[in-house]
């Protein structure tokens, strides 16, 4: 048909769901003679008011009349074998039985109805189990923030945001994880941000809490200060900018280490699994450490298939009565998430 988009699909698959409460609808129908499921009738209903936006009875006959035989059969018309077709209502028939429709009763199987009034207490649908797991892990997620508490430390380049001299504003700011900015400063580029590091944390009382940072922040002397006058806890990645440090921990025995966390997520067009390991490290040369971290990341892309893995190595000041594998796998994957986010939205 041309000139509109079918809702047709998406009414076959309502259909679906929703063919078991049609029963107690009809207050004043008829037992005999019926030709057409009350639940065809109402789907073609639905989709001529809503989806194809007509407003009258007769704009519903005129839609019922350009449709196809395909969706016909999507809409669960009876066959007629003597004419070798679907049969499409007529505007009458749809109007009589709309008329005779109890109107709680359709909106009731319309909308499903309530959870606890399911017929035999059968399992909820697909789309409830899902927004009970999602608010499950929201939950969790709140609980375990606030169990052991962190903040993040980023630097970010303003767009848009340029000084008298033609230079651009980079910002160091401090997050709690979740997106609450606490605080930031203006600093000249991206390389100072390392000598800025205590005095952005300096007016917070970070006792108890955990500061995630970049490869940049893993400093020697910031972090030492950190636990020792702040008495925080810090999670640290390491890269070649530390060649030592960063050859020590790759160098851990880590094929005898077990996986401490598995965690998968799906979106923007891949799929990626990041599988979290943590050793317990004594004579590592780097102050207040006391475990070792390896995450390996894989991704495989949806449409091509393709797949990338990358290994990111860190360490802490936490001990693992301290924070587990999955404590330790939230915290770094929220600090990875506070450094994609873009400026405007972070410290604007």
């Amino acid at each position: 048909m041309r000139g509109w988009s079918s809702p047709v699909p998406a009414a076959r698959t309502w259909l679906r769901g929703h063919g078991s409460g049609w029963k107690r609808c009809l207050t004043r129908a008829r037992r005999g003679g019926r030709i057409y499921p009350l639940a065809c009738l109402v789907a073609i209903a639905v989709c001529a008011f809503t989806a194809a936006g007509n407003d009258r009875f007769t704009a519903v006959g005129q839609w019922v009349k350009r449709a196809g035989q395909a969706d016909l059969a999507r809409l669960r018309a009876p066959w007629d074998p003597m004419a070798g077709r679907y049969r499409a209502p007529d505007e009458k028939t749809i109007r009589v039985v709309l008329d005779r429709l109890d109107p709680r009763a359709l909106a009731r199987a319309l909308l499903g109805g309530r959870a606890d009034s399911r017929p035999g207490g059968g399992p909820p649908s697909a789309s409830v189990r899902g927004y009970r797991a999602r608010r499950a892990a929201r939950q969790a997620k709140m609980l375990a923030r606030s169990r052991l508490p962190a903040v993040a430390v980023d630097g970010k380049t303003s767009r848009g945001a340029r000084r008298a001299d033609g230079t651009r504003v980079h910002l160091l700011g401090v997050a709690g994880h979740g997106g609450h900015l606490l605080d930031h400063l203006e600093v000249g580029v991206k390389h100072n941000e390392t000598s800025h590091f205590t005095e952005l944390l300096e007016p917070l009382d970070l006792a108890g809490a955990v500061v995630t940072a970049d490869a940049l922040h893993t400093v020697r002397a910031n972090l030492d200060r950190l636990v020792k006058d702040k008495q925080a806890h810090y999670i640290a990645i390491v890269k070649r900018n530390q060649p030592l440090l960063h050859a020590q921990v790759r160098a851990l025995p880590w094929r005898q280490v077990p996986a401490g966390s598995v965690t998968r997520d799906r979106g923007h067009g891949r799929t990626e699994t990041r599988t979290l390991k943590a050793a317990h490290v004594s004579h590592l040369d780097f102050p207040h450490a006391r475990q070792a971290i390896k995450i390996t990341r894989r991704r495989q892309q949806t449409a091509t298939g393709k797949t990338t893995r990358e290994t990111v190595y860190a360490i802490t000041s936490l001990t693992s009565a301290g924070a587990t594998a999955a404590d330790l796998a939230r915290l770094v994957r929220e600090q990875w998430s506070i450094e994609n986010c873009s400026a405007d939205c972070t410290y604007e």
